[in-house]
């Protein structure tokens, strides 16, 4: 996961917003329900994980 400077992508209202909510930490915003990824599916380790219990 990267980081991003708020700053260079929202709008500065948009940060001001946040910054009543949260100052200088980090906020994880979640991918759409539709555009979400199963666990291992990007880096492929899940499926790294079934081929080492078959050849176990």
């Amino acid at each position: 996961m990267k980081y991003i400077i708020a700053n260079e992508i929202l709008p500065v209202r948009l940060v001001e917003e946040l910054q009543k909510y949260m100052q200088a930490g980090y906020i994880y915003i979640p991918a759409k329900t539709e555009q979400h990824k199963s666990w291992g599916e990007v880096s492929g380790y899940r499926k790294l994980q079934r081929w080492a219990k078959v050849y176990q």
